[in-house]
């Protein structure tokens, strides 16, 4: 039973109560009635709208916290695979992306390096490192698209990232590169990003949608997206 069914129910029965008091009274009676009758019913409707809205505004907030407990919690991501996580544990990406293009910091807290985060350049590139910056990205068992914006030699994150997000059989995960996404919002809704080891990286060509692409990328050339002059210079080799 949906809301306009219940409503039209609720309202059945005083509907019935007034026909059946309508015709013992005068006419100057029924204009009264008729009167009140709109009046409440106005009230009533008005309260009924608002606590609605009031059931679809918690609704939408228990979806939302429930959706972030899904994603985060160890064995039970939701469209989350465990090495695809969003990095940082449950990073989100703003409207206003964090400056990345800022000088390099003289020293580097090992927190700051974590998930590609490092602003120190790449330079000279491992030869076991195989894809590069603005390669675009399908992941090879769930699917989802996306574009590199950085990678390191192995995987650079917490220990409790790791015992939360890695695979107990896969340990060799750690011990390969790992690539920071951004993911294409067709495929996720909400705008994200993952760091997957390389095994689970096949290339593709296609464009990505996602709110920040302008902030690494300069254009999509047909193939790749073209770095930025900051991401460049981090990765002078891709």
């Amino acid at each position: 039973m949906n809301t306009w069914h219940l409503i039209l129910l609720i309202l059945a029965v005083p509907a019935q109560f007034l026909v059946s008091k309508w015709s013992e009274k005068s006419l100057n009676e029924r204009d009264r009635l008729t009167k009140d009758l709109v009046i409440q019913v106005d009230s009533g409707w008005k309260h009924a709208v608002k606590r609605f809205n009031e059931y679809t505004d918690l609704q939408k907030l228990l979806e939302k916290y429930l959706d972030f407990f899904l994603s985060t919690a160890p064995g039970r991501a939701r469209r989350h695979s465990p090495n695809q996580t969003p990095a940082r544990e449950s990073k989100s990406f703003s409207s206003r992306p964090e400056s990345a293009e800022s000088a390099p910091v003289e020293k580097e807290t090992e927190e700051q390096t974590w998930f590609a985060g490092s602003t120190q350049p790449r330079d000279p590139r491992p030869a076991n490192v195989k894809f590069k910056i603005g390669q675009v990205i399908r992941h090879r068992r769930w699917g989802y698209r996306g574009v590199i914006v950085g990678w390191d030699e192995t995987a650079r994150a917490s220990e409790s990232w790791f015992n939360m997000m890695h695979s107990k059989d896969n340990p060799h995960w750690r011990t390969q590169p790992n690539y920071s996404i951004i993911v294409d919002v067709r495929d996720r809704s909400d705008p994200q990003s993952t760091y997957v080891p390389e095994e689970n990286i096949e290339i593709v060509s296609t464009e990505v949608a996602h709110p920040n692409i302008d902030h690494y990328f300069r254009y999509f050339n047909g193939k790749e997206y073209v770095p930025q002059e900051w991401l460049g210079e981090r990765y002078p080799h891709g």
